[in-house]
């Protein structure tokens, strides 16, 4: 998860480290970071598997793209 300048990337990373969720790795600061928090989509890729693994990336997309859903409609 990203945002679009350093303004708006501070103030969401502020309420996920302020809210203890801790589902995802919370990049540790803003300098140096362009994203918030990040997720492994598929832990071990097997390359020569595309149909497998394209099936996989998207599975942990959405997955992740809902518990960011689910988070800010609780925060």
């Amino acid at each position: 998860m990203a945002a679009a300048n350093k303004g708006v990337q501070s103030k969401y990373r502020k309420m996920i480290k302020e809210s203890g969720w801790d589902k995802y790795q919370l990049m540790p600061t803003i300098k140096g970071f362009d994203s918030i928090i990040e997720s492994v989509l598929v832990a071990d890729p097997d390359f020569s598997d595309l149909a497998a693994l394209t099936k996989g990336i998207e599975s942990g997309v959405l997955k992740f793209i809902k518990d960011v859903e689910v988070f800010l409609s609780k925060n």
